[in-house]
């Protein structure tokens, strides 16, 4: 329990005019330099955030890059154009094994793929594909196929086929990426993601 001359003599402090300006003279002093570097690192966090906005916006946007952009900058955004454009060519090939009106969302594909690879070495055609897949199942289906012969007469068999499901579980997707490409996923990255998914929808 606190001695009530301890309270009392806190109490009398407090109602100095003098002792407060001191205290919060000493309390400026030394919360002064902590609100300079908060400032500082919100600033630098809007900079970074707008850097990452107008890297998106190149990467996702088949324009002109513009001229004042560094080279380093621009050779990552070019390298992920380049990476982009395999995308779609795969895409369009899983597409091609899907059924029920189903298609991949490449627009997520690539987001996911920019926000591993965006400044870092990215993946070949080959992995480019295997990136891509990670995003369906492939399940075993049949059919039944007639034809005529040349005699007339009609013949059936039953032929086995693959069809290229879309996962819907993003879960499931990151961690089948971590499996075929032998990387960690990051929640910091999962979130960048889809940032980069919902800019790039309205783009």
């Amino acid at each position: 329990m606190v001695d009530p001359a301890v309270i009392k003599a806190a109490v009398a402090l407090a109602s100095n005019k003098k002792v407060r300006k001191f205290l919060g003279g000493v309390l400026a002093a030394v919360l002064s330099p902590v609100i300079v570097v908060m400032v500082l690192l919100c600033s630098l966090g809007t900079g970074a955030a707008q850097h990452n906005v107008s890297a998106v916006r190149l990467c996702f946007d088949s324009g002109t890059i513009p001229e004042d952009v560094p080279a380093e900058y621009r050779a990552h955004i070019e390298e992920m154009r380049g990476c982009f454009a395999l995308l779609d060519g795969a895409v369009d090939e899983v597409n091609r094994h899907t059924e029920d009106g189903q298609s991949l969302d490449a627009v997520r594909i690539k987001a996911i793929f920019y926000a591993l690879f965006f400044g870092e070495e990215a993946p070949g055609r080959r992995d480019c594909r295997r990136f891509v897949d990670c995003f369906v199942d492939y399940e075993t289906r049949t059919q039944t196929v007639t034809w005529t012969d040349d005699g007339g007469n009609e013949h059936e068999r039953e032929e086995v086929y693959a069809v290229a499901v879309p996962v819907e579980n993003l879960a499931e997707v990151y961690q089948k990426i971590s499996a075929a490409l032998s990387l960690e996923v990051s929640a910091d990255q999962q979130a960048n993601a889809e940032s980069v998914y919902q800019l790039a929808q309205h783009e």
